[in-house]
């Protein structure tokens, strides 16, 4: 439960942010809802739009440089506090891709 609540207070943070940087866009261009990358396209270590996605073992997607500094100083993944080495961490080219289509 605790998990679940930790995961559910950091995506509510992602959203918050989300919508703060909306207000941060001109009033002529806040209609476009496309200003804002999805929540799922956002790193929750760094909060902004991914651009080199690694997935996690446990199903979490984060930007290479973001979790490479957190594992510098920590063994466990920032989501689920399991353990986490960088060599578990695999590309997601999939995600990188609906990224790159999402900035055009």
């Amino acid at each position: 439960c605790g998990k679940r609540f930790a995961f559910r207070l950091r995506k509510d943070f992602v959203e918050l942010v989300q919508r703060e940087l909306l207000e941060m866009v001109p009033e002529e261009d806040r209609e476009r809802k496309d200003c804002v990358p999805p929540s799922h396209m956002c790193c929750p270590i760094a909060l902004s739009l991914m651009r080199d996605p690694l997935l996690s073992p446990h199903g979490h997607n984060f930007e290479r440089r973001a979790i490479s500094s957190w594992l510098a100083h920590r063994s466990t993944c920032p989501m689920t506090r399991q353990p986490l080495e960088m060599k578990q961490l695999k590309p997601n080219t999939q995600l990188r891709e609906e990224i790159g289509q999402w900035r055009q």
